[in-house]
């Protein structure tokens, strides 16, 4: 739910980068660079994709214009098309935010000039019906 804080002030300096992390997270798993990427799937878009004999290399390729909305901080309580496990971001701070950054953003753990903040995992929803349509008209 968008808050009128949220909208007033935008999204905090953590919501920008744990989006940014968790977008490039997704763009290197659709982009190839993860070996064995049905780990990371559901059964039953492994299951489609099974059915349509996609090959591995080709995983990220089919399921890039199937996903609904964006990516987001995984839970233990959905479990998504794409879920990938993550544990912690970590970014290097500048000497400028490195005195203020800690007590600016209490969730992160502060360390020199390294911040790290808990994140689960990243978690991404696909059409399953939207991925058959697809993989349907690329066979025939």
């Amino acid at each position: 739910m968008v808050t009128y804080e949220f909208i007033k002030n935008g999204p905090s300096k953590t919501e920008v980068i744990v989006y940014q992390e968790l977008s490039s997270v997704l763009d290197a798993f659709l982009s190839g660079q993860f070996d064995n990427p049905r780990d990371y799937l559901t059964k039953e878009i492994r299951d489609v994709l099974d059915a349509y004999n996609v090959p591995d290399n080709q995983v990220g390729f089919h399921l890039e214009g199937c996903l609904d909305d964006d990516c987001y901080e995984s839970d233990y309580f959905h479990q998504a098309g794409i879920d990938i496990p993550m544990g912690e971001i970590e970014i290097q701070l500048s000497e400028e935010e490195m005195d203020t950054f800690q007590d600016e953003n209490p969730d992160w753990h502060v360390s020199g000039d390294l911040a790290y903040l808990p994140v689960l995992g990243m978690s991404q929803d696909v059409n399953v019906e939207l991925l058959r349509q697809h993989l349907e008209e690329w066979n025939s």
